[in-house]
Formats: structure tokens, C-alpha cells, sequence
């Protein structure tokens, strides 16, 4: 395991990098064993659509973590998308840990799945909601119900600048039309963290 995450490059048997996949998805082994095998199956290019899935169900949150950036490397993305594999991602956007939904978010807009990332941007966590909106995929501009959304979060004067300027970028993304407006307010242009107006400045 040391080896093959240390130098990726390193000839391994099919018989060995399948016992190890065959570990990394086995509850008889230490989470912390199954997190390092995770991650030397990963940077050697060796993880497999079948147990970077079965790994999203593990009981060990960041095990749960890194089968879902297992799902977005490039070994896996060659991979046509099974419909488990979009099922798997889907579920992890209710999982209990907020780390791993900002990855499901994360994917789940890589697939261009609009409604599977929309649904995270009233999440209890800021850092989850900020990666949605980063997130949100161009099959959301038809969407009326999301860019409504996002209006209403940039127009939030009780949001975090975070958020209400993630909101604006997105839309400058999905809706520049509707955008357009609401950076040139004056309530941003007046907007007392430099950082939000100079965010809001870039999406013009």
C-alpha cells in the first residue's frame, strides 16, 4: 500500500491490486487501513468503479470521503457512468458528515445532475452550500426554480458575503441576464468586506 501511494508508477500483479480493493471495501480491516488503501488505489490509477462505490456506503466518514474523489479521478471517469454509481453519489448528498456532501455536491455537478445539487444550497453547513453553488452544472439555466433561488440568496442581506457572492457568480454563470442587476446594486457596490466587492466586481 506504502509503495503504490508513494510511487504510482509501480508495476503491480492483478492479483494483488485486487486484494486490495477487496480490502479497502472490508470491515474486518481497520478504517485507517481502508482510508490508506483508498488513497494508494486511487494515486496509483488502480481504483475500480465497483469499490469506489461500495466504498460510499463504509461506515468511516472519510472513507466515505475519499471513495467519492475516488469516483472523479481519471481512472474512474473513463468509466461509463452506471446508474449505481449515480445513485451512490445521490445518497451521500444526505449523509450525516458535511465533509462528504461537499464532495457528493462536488461530483454530483460534475455529472450535471441539477436537481441532486440544487438541493444542497440550504444546507446546514456554509462550506456545503458554498461548494453547491460553485457546483451548480449548465443543465441549471433552464431551471427557473434554481436561478430563482439564487436570486433570492444574492438579494439575502442576512447571508454571509460568502454566500450572497457565490450566488452571484453562479448566476453570472446560468443567468447572466439576471446577474447583471444585482452586481451593479449598490447595496454590493457599498458593501462594507472589500473581498465581497471585489468578487462581485469580477463577475461583471
Amino acid at each position: 500500500e506504502s509503495l503504490l501511494r508513494k510511487q504510482p508508477r509501480t508495476a503491480i500483479d492483478d492479483a494483488r491490486v485486487a486484494a486490495m480493493r477487496a480490502a479497502a471495501i472490508s470491515p474486518a480491516h481497520d478504517a485507517r487501513i481502508r482510508r490508506l488503501l483508498f488513497l494508494a488505489l486511487t494515486s496509483g490509477a488502480r481504483i475500480d468503479l465497483v469499490t469506489a462505490t461500495a466504498g460510499t456506503k463504509d461506515a468511516d466518514w472519510q472513507v466515505r470521503r475519499l471513495a467519492l474523489l475516488a469516483m472523479a479521478s481519471p481512472a474512474i471517469e473513463k468509466t461509463p457512468r452506471a446508474p449505481e454509481a449515480l445513485a451512490a453519489v445521490q445518497a451521500r448528498l444526505a449523509d450525516p458528515d458535511f465533509q462528504v456532501r461537499l464532495e457528493a455536491a462536488k461530483l454530483a455537478g460534475r455529472f450535471g445532475d441539477c436537481a441532486a445539487v440544487a438541493a444542497r444550497l440550504r444546507d446546514a453547513a456554509v462550506p456545503v452550500v458554498l461548494q453547491a453553488l460553485d457546483s451548480l452544472p449548465n443543465t441549471c439555466r433552464a431551471d427557473t426554480g434554481v436561478i430563482a433561488s439564487l436570486q433570492a440568496m444574492a438579494s439575502d442581506g442576512a447571508a454571509r458575503w460568502q454566500v450572497t457572492t457565490r450566488a452571484v457568480s453562479a448566476l453570472s454563470r446560468l443567468s447572466p441576464e439576471v446577474a447583471g442587476p444585482l452586481a451593479a446594486s449598490p447595496a454590493f457596490a457599498a458593501h462594507p468586506v472589500w473581498q465581497a466587492r471585489a468578487a462581485v466586481a469580477a463577475t461583471a
